[in-house]
């Protein structure tokens, strides 16, 4: 929410673009975003990794050591294809694609066009909202999809009246403020 209001024009379309996939990717529906911290810690989880097979200290035989008559340093092959290698797949294709990095299909594109269009269908947008720059129009709504369906209309309410009331210098960052509130 923070780029739509940056100075430079690129960093506000590419904070736009971020939040519309954000708000129309159906696994994030209803959900806060992770922490990187919580990324971290389920993906070690993940591995279940024990001390003593993370840190080999003894019997380890490194590359750089003299003994190996190999003339390269590193002759193992990358664990997946999706690594730099000597060879490519036969077919010309990942044996294993990272599955958080791979477009799954263009079937969503639609449910997402017309769940958007249902969610905030039915709201009263105030008349302060048309004042806001279209940028932030569009990523007020985007946010507001992750707000529950109960509560939007009550966000916008306050926010409206919080800004008429107090004189808010910055109404679109005070809009996300209570968009973040809402959501948490």
């Amino acid at each position: 929410s923070q780029a739509l209001g940056h100075s430079a024009k690129a960093v506000q379309i590419v904070g736009l673009h971020t939040l519309k996939e954000i708000g129309e990717d159906p696994l994030l529906a209803g959900r806060t975003l992770p922490s990187r911290l919580q990324v971290m810690a389920e993906r070690l989880a993940k591995q279940d990794l024990t001390a003593s097979d993370s840190y080999p200290q003894e019997d380890a035989i490194h590359d750089s050591e003299e003994g190996a008559p190999s003339l390269l340093r590193n002759g193992e092959r990358p664990s997946t294809d999706s690594e730099a290698g000597s060879k490519p797949a036969p077919d010309v294709s990942l044996r294993n694609p990272k599955q958080a990095r791979t477009v799954r299909s263009s079937c969503i594109n639609e449910i997402r066009t017309t769940a958007q269009a249902r969610a905030l269908g039915d709201l009263q947008w105030p008349k302060r909202f048309a004042q806001l720059k279209a940028e932030q129009q569009a990523g007020a709504k985007v946010a507001l999809q992750q707000v529950d369906a109960s509560l939007r209309q009550d966000v916008l309410d306050e926010w409206a009246a919080r800004c008429s009331n107090h004189g808010i210098r910055n109404p679109a960052g005070y809009l996300f403020g209570i968009i973040q509130r809402a959501i948490h």
